[in-house]
């Protein structure tokens, strides 16, 4: 039983001497409670000593990446202050309802890194796109640790 501990502390202390940096990266994300999926991920993979596939490390690098771009977003402007803001469309979310005919939820970010969403049917640009954005401040609201500025009746200025 002792030899049995002994070669598993020994198999998993290789096990984290080569996947260190990997490691170091889940642990940032994994929360602790073992609902999360980086706590499933990371579980799965300790249990059974398996090493990262390209698509895991692949994901765990992106998610690394986009929380600490996420982490520097800060409010912009003042609640009901109408603002002009140069904006970089990042993601487009379609939203259907029966009721309410079809709407969108705009993700953007400033050359600062400020997030900022708009709900509506103004067309800010496509994905990618650049434009420069004239609105009011609805509301500063934070989801998932990223500071978001929420914008109304938004113009894009030629």
């Amino acid at each position: 039983m002792e030899q049995a501990q002994a070669a598993r502390a020994a198999q998993e202390a290789e096990y984290c001497a080569q996947h260190a940096d990997f490691l170091a990266k889940i642990t940032t994300l994994c929360t602790g409670n073992g609902s999360d999926f980086w706590d499933s991920l990371a579980a799965d993979l300790l249990v059974a000593f398996r090493a990262p596939t390209a698509r895991q490390i692949e994901l765990v690098e992106g998610e690394v990446a986009k929380r600490e771009k996420n982490a520097s977003s800060k409010f912009v402007g003042v609640i009901g202050e109408k603002i002009e803001l140069r904006l970089t469309v990042e993601r487009i979310i379609t939203l259907q309802s029966e009721f309410y005919g079809t709407n969108y939820i705009t993700i953007a970010r400033t050359p600062e890194g400020n997030v900022v969403t708009y709900k509506g049917l103004t067309d800010l640009g496509n994905v990618g796109e650049t434009s420069t954005v004239k609105a009011t401040v609805k509301d500063h609201a934070v989801y998932k640790d990223t500071h978001q500025t929420v914008i109304q009746r938004p113009r894009v200025i030629p």
